[in-house]
Parts: C-alpha cells; structure tokens; sequence
C-alpha cells in the first residue's frame, strides 16, 4: 500500500477513535475546546489525525481528557 494511502487509514483510525470516546462522554469539539482552552481549529486538526507539532499536542490532551490515555498514540 503506498505511504499515502497508509497515512490517510490512520489518520482516519485517530478520528475514528477520538470521535467513538467523544460519544461515549457525550462531548462535542466545541466543548472540547472550550474546557481544554485550545481553539476550535486545532481540536479539528487533532482529531482529524493531522501531524503537525500543535495538532499532536492538542491530541495528547484530548486523549488524556477523554480517558484514552493508556491507548496508543
């Protein structure tokens, strides 16, 4: 499978994942926003998957927030 194809499967798995937890606290990307203090452009670009430096952080908070933190990164 090429590289590209490959990125695009995991960045959909991290949104996957991210928005199943978000459902199960009943949460949405505006609150997360909100209660994690980061703009609503970088909770999209963190739960979409994308790998940029701010994108990856803001991820490790709302993995952390959302009770993922013992699942892979």
């Amino acid at each position: 499978m090429p590289i590209e194809e490959r990125l695009e499967k995991t960045q959909k798995e991290i949104e996957s994942e991210i928005k199943v937890a978000m459902l199960e606290k009943d949460t949405t990307q505006s609150q997360l926003a909100e209660d994690l203090n980061l703009s609503k452009n970088v909770v999209s670009e963190a739960v979409k998957g994308y790998n940029t430096p701010r994108a990856k952080k803001a991820r490790k908070k709302i993995r952390r927030w959302l009770g993922m933190e013992n699942n892979h990164e």
